[in-house]
């Protein structure tokens, strides 16, 4: 995927567009940081200033883990040991709330915006069983989180079943439901960066027209298990052919992927590794 196209004609910056994408970027983060804090109880009291140096500790770990699942861990690794099963519990929720916004987005616009000829025919034809099958899936997935989590300490070893009580207490469905708008939030941030980011590069196309595009680079970005650091070529591919759809060449695809990585993950990462490293465990 990444072969064959001309690497030696890359796109300009527009740099309006992009000190615009920059100026996103903090917000994105901060919305990941509100959508923790929602998840949270309500009876931690914690300056918003520490929880966002957890968060970047926990972009920090996430390099190194398959499709950023280490991200909830490295926040657990900088939290106080009274304070790691009750944030930790909350950081995976955030996590699962994210994951099935960029399920459900995704599964729309692989229905209703990817033509039938993108396909082979022996995958068209599963296309019907994809459809009830994947979308019943999800919903159930959705619906049924935060009851699951409420149970799940029956299932955890004895030494972790009564932490795992206490944390699952402030965990119910209308948390659930802010943790999910803050995720689709937060995915709408992510939506627009790709559009500002192709104009940054001279691809000028309406937001109308990159939503579907970017919605499936996400949809199978999460489907495949990959590490952060893999994310530069998968992504990368997952670009070209999407964006590829609407018209954006290759070099521009696999370039406004790169440059969002490095915004929204290796940027926010870098401070993390000196926050893990230097006040581990003390808030």
């Amino acid at each position: 995927m990444l072969a064959g196209f001309p690497w030696n004609r890359w796109p300009e910056i527009e740099w309006g567009w992009f000190i615009g994408l920059l100026i996103l970027a903090p917000l994105n983060w901060s919305l990941e940081v509100l959508k923790w804090r929602s998840l949270s109880t309500d009876s931690i009291k914690i300056k918003y200033s520490e929880w966002f140096k957890v968060f970047l500790a926990g972009m920090a770990t996430s390099l190194f883990s398959p499709n950023r699942t280490g991200e909830a861990v490295g926040r657990i690794l900088s939290l106080p040991y009274d304070l790691r099963w009750s944030l930790g519990t909350s950081a995976i929720l955030g996590n699962l709330a994210q994951l099935c916004i960029t399920l459900f987005i995704g599964a729309i616009a692989w229905e209703y915006w990817l033509p039938f000829d993108f396909f082979p025919e022996e995958i068209i034809e599963f296309r019907w069983g994809f459809r009830f099958l994947f979308g019943g899936l999800l919903l159930f997935f959705i619906i049924r989180i935060p009851f699951v989590l409420l149970r799940m300490h029956r299932w955890a070893p004895k030494r972790w079943r009564a932490q795992l009580k206490k944390s699952s207490r402030g965990i119910h469905p209308q948390k659930w439901v802010k943790g999910l708008c803050w995720a689709l939030a937060r995915y709408c941030i992510f939506l627009v960066q790709w559009w500002i980011g192709l104009n940054a590069l001279g691809a000028n196309f309406s937001l109308f027209h990159v939503v579907p595009a970017v919605a499936l680079v996400f949809f199978g970005n999460a489907l495949i298990p990959t590490f952060a650091l893999s994310e530069l070529t998968s992504r990368g591919s997952l670009s070209i052919l999407f964006l590829g759809g609407i018209g954006v060449d290759p070099p521009t695809a696999f370039m406004v992927s790169s440059l969002l990585w490095i915004i929204n993950i290796a940027l926010p990462a870098t401070p993390g590794f000196f926050f893990l490293l230097k006040n581990p465990n003390q808030l």
